[in-house]
């Protein structure tokens, strides 16, 4: 499954195998995902610390989830 996240707080993208269970906001499965993926990725993040951002809302598509963020 290939994750993206959009423009905020930078666009980056990244695969997963994790099986991940049905959305809720602020998914904490998604969000130790999302952590894990922007420290191994360095993603700049110059006005929040990674730990802030949480999932807000998906989008499916035929290859994974596109992830609109919040902090």
């Amino acid at each position: 499954m290939i994750i993206q996240i959009l423009g905020y707080p930078q666009t980056f993208s990244f695969k997963t195998t994790k099986k991940l269970p049905k959305f809720k906001d602020a998914c904490p499965v998604r969000g130790k995902l999302l952590v894990k993926e922007m420290e191994l990725q360095d993603i700049d993040s110059p006005s929040h610390s990674y730990d802030e951002y949480v999932v807000e809302l998906i989008e499916t598509t035929k290859d994974g989830e596109i992830w609109s963020l919040g902090s």
